[in-house]
């Protein structure tokens, strides 16, 4: 149980750093991403709720990033967040 608050704090300190330096929201939510996905892949079903967490984690943290960049520089880093941005529910969030 202490565990899962540290990490969980972790992630969320990665995403509030996010809007301080973007490109470590990014990279560190694909590292993230790249980890779950490993995670759910090898551990063939066991644990899989804590490899889903950290992807929905590192999805954030990188959407983030992205965000957070066009908002301020007025572009998109990527043609894949700016598409992901014009889902309905994210369309709202774009600058």
């Amino acid at each position: 149980m202490i565990l899962t608050t540290i990490l969980v704090g972790a992630a969320l300190a990665l995403v509030a750093l996010g809007a301080i330096f973007p490109w470590l929201s990014r990279w560190g939510g694909v590292l993230l991403i790249i980890d779950s996905m490993g995670g759910l892949l090898l551990h063939l079903g066991q644990g899989s709720a804590y490899s889903l967490m950290w992807l929905v984690i590192g999805l954030a943290a990188w959407l983030v990033g992205h965000l957070v960049y066009a908002h301020r520089d007025g572009f998109w880093r990527s043609w894949l967040a700016f598409q992901i941005f014009r889902l309905p529910g994210l369309r709202l969030a774009r600058p």
